[in-house]
């Protein structure tokens, strides 16, 4: 079998019911599928660094499937692997907790990008995944000034908290 970009190879169980298909993209790609074979394939532009142009690529319908419904398990796995934040130590507790706090981040970046987009940023201007992290470690790192609330004013005062505060829709009044 060819290893040429692009190449795809499927078995399919007995039953026909379960079909693994490898493709190969930079690297070989394995998806188990009890939806797609590799019937139906559609061609489409990747970019290779080799040759410093697009390359027209034909990939099978489940690979297309599966980038059109990727969510954002997916994409927080690819982020922490492109952009880690590993610390040297054998203690599994600290190794938790720094994952934890790299999931988080990668969470608010994800956050910080949609809200982006929404206001209408240029995608340039948009800070990479590592600008962030290197953001946020400057912004917690730096001296802080903190403000004292005054005695006689309140927390919502103080957060200029404008709440209205009504009953709970769930409980009506004629129930509690």
């Amino acid at each position: 079998m060819a290893k040429g970009r692009g190449t795809t190879f499927t078995t399919v169980r007995g039953d026909g019911n379960l079909a693994i298909t490898k493709w190969q993209d930079n690297k070989p790609v394995y998806l188990l599928s009890s939806c797609y074979a590799a019937e139906k394939t559609d061609t489409f532009r990747r970019w290779s660094k080799l040759h410093k142009t697009y390359l027209t690529v034909t990939r099978p319908e489940v690979i297309k499937e599966y980038n059109l419904s990727m969510g954002g398990v997916d994409l927080a796995d690819r982020m922490l692997s492109d952009c880690p934040s590993r610390a040297r130590t054998k203690k599994w507790t600290i190794r938790f907790i720094l994952h934890m706090l790299d999931i988080a981040v990668t969470n608010s970046w994800f956050v910080y990008r949609i809200e982006c987009m929404v206001k209408g940023i240029a995608c340039k201007r948009i800070m990479q995944l590592q600008e962030f992290k290197m953001s946020l470690g400057h912004y917690f790192v730096k001296p802080m000034t903190c403000q004292v609330i005054a005695q006689n004013q309140t927390l919502k005062e103080y957060w200029n908290l404008n709440i209205k505060e009504e009953r709970c829709l769930l409980f009506p009044y004629h129930q509690t």
